[in-house]
């Protein structure tokens, strides 16, 4: 069930609401989630590798293609491109159910008056495993749900709550 701003309560007593900005402990679904891109960085060969446990989600990406020059060519020879695909599209993730574990006002271009891109409401979030139990090693999704970002999700349901438990124990 999907309300605008109107919250509800589904049949196991949780909150449901779509235009409600994320928070940590929030269990939260969005189809949005299926579709994205992998973070990307350099190896110690200076060749561009995927990071395929660090989504950025955005509601659209199906395919997403970048090129890098070939760090083995020597300088002054004709450039050589390499070609990867970034994108992440995975329709499984589309009906996962994720944590909240942060969420906060950031990523704008700076603290100046004249800032032309503003700070928006970013998430961070860790897929559940299938049972619905926090996977420390689950794949982290990363968006945003207001501002000027690529990486923007429109449509996000709050379907449940966890809580961090902190215990002491004796040595």
């Amino acid at each position: 069930m999907k309300t605008t701003l109107n919250k509800v309560v589904n049949d196991k007593g949780f909150r449901k609401y779509t235009t409600h900005k994320a928070e940590a402990g929030d269990i939260i679904t969005s189809p949005e989630f299926a579709f994205g891109e992998y973070g990307v960085f350099y190896d110690d060969d200076k060749h561009l590798r995927l990071d395929k446990y660090n989504i950025s989600v955005d509601g659209h990406t199906r395919t997403l293609e970048v090129q890098y020059s070939n760090p083995e060519i020597p300088r002054g020879k004709p450039d050589e491109l390499i070609t990867i695909d970034i994108a992440a599209y995975d329709p499984s993730r589309g009906t996962a159910k994720f944590l909240v574990e942060e969420a906060y006002l950031g990523g704008g271009s700076g603290p100046c008056s004249h800032d032309p891109y503003p700070d928006g409401w970013n998430v961070k979030a860790r897929r559940l495993s299938d049972d619905a139990s926090y996977d420390p090693k689950g794949k982290l999704i990363d968006f945003y749900q207001s501002g000027s970002f690529t990486n923007k999700v429109r449509e996000v349901t709050v379907v449940g709550k966890m809580e961090k438990i902190i215990e002491w124990r004796k040595k």
